[in-house]
């Protein structure tokens, strides 16, 4: 025998559910952990990354805004780098500050360096290109029926040939 209730009886028992599932303790809330193999994890000195990210722009010759230049005379002039402090024991000495023509010819041999990785990354696509072209040559000789798009890319074959010669000069 089936039983249909009212919708006054279905309120009435969802509202009693709710009643009783907000007198119970809320959940705990999860916590945050962290298992690496290696063991304990620790957080690394804040005033000795600091200071390596502060010589690293120097030797870079990179200028510092305005709230690194108060983070890093903030550190010069604390504690951190005291004589007597454990952080400056550990550290060791300080790292030298290169000469700004010395900085400069780094930049530029770093520069120089981006650009022909770049160049010889652009030369090997269009090494790239010209094999697939002479693929589709093959096609065509073979007796293959090609699209527009690979037809257009059959005629541009000079063209890439010739920025190619380019590049390697």
């Amino acid at each position: 025998m089936i039983t249909t209730d009212s919708a006054a009886d279905v309120l009435a028992r969802r509202k009693a559910r709710f009643r009783a599932e907000a007198r119970k303790a809320p959940p705990p809330l999860p916590t945050n952990r962290l298992t690496v193999w290696s063991g304990k994890v620790t957080r690394s000195d804040k005033d000795a990354a600091l200071a390596a990210f502060v010589a690293r722009k120097a030797r870079l010759g990179q200028p510092l805004n305005e709230a690194q230049q108060r983070a890093a005379s903030a550190l010069s002039a604390g504690s951190a780098l005291s004589a007597g402090s454990a952080n400056a024991r550990a550290a060791g000495p300080p790292r030298q500050v290169l000469p700004s023509k010395t900085v400069a010819r780094t930049a530029a041999a770093a520069k120089s360096a981006a650009a022909a990785e770049a160049a010889s990354k652009h030369a090997r696509k269009l090494e790239k290109k010209l094999r697939d072209i002479e693929s589709l040559e093959r096609k065509v000789a073979d007796g293959a029926v090609l699209e527009a798009n690979q037809l257009a890319k059959i005629e541009s074959k000079a063209l890439v040939a010739a920025e190619l010669a380019a590049l390697r000069v």
